[in-house]
């Protein structure tokens, strides 16, 4: 909220506090550092936190399919079986 005479506050100045930003624009954001996670060599290289089979519910929600998910770092990944490479995984 910006005071009477027009002047922001603290608050206001601070970075990331209530930018405009839209879809596309954190969409492109997260799809360059998606692409410059999967073309890094260290990601393979990263220890896997867990992994193991979940349920995950189809895009209609009215299924419900077995996945194999991995953590690998701070990256979600998963797949229909677990014999499978990164570069190959969604996440």
């Amino acid at each position: 909220m910006s005071v009477a005479g027009g002047n922001a506050t603290a608050d206001e100045k601070k970075p990331g506090y209530c930018e405009d930003s839209t879809d596309s624009d954190n969409d492109t954001e997260r799809k360059r550092l998606l692409r410059r996670i999967s073309t890094s060599k260290c990601v393979g290289r990263l220890p896997v936190v867990k992994e193991g089979y979940l349920m995950k519910q189809t895009r209609s929600f009215q299924r419900w399919q077995r996945r194999y998910f991995r953590l690998r770092g701070r990256t979600l990944y998963y797949a229909k079986e677990k014999d499978i490479k990164i570069g190959e995984a969604r996440g």
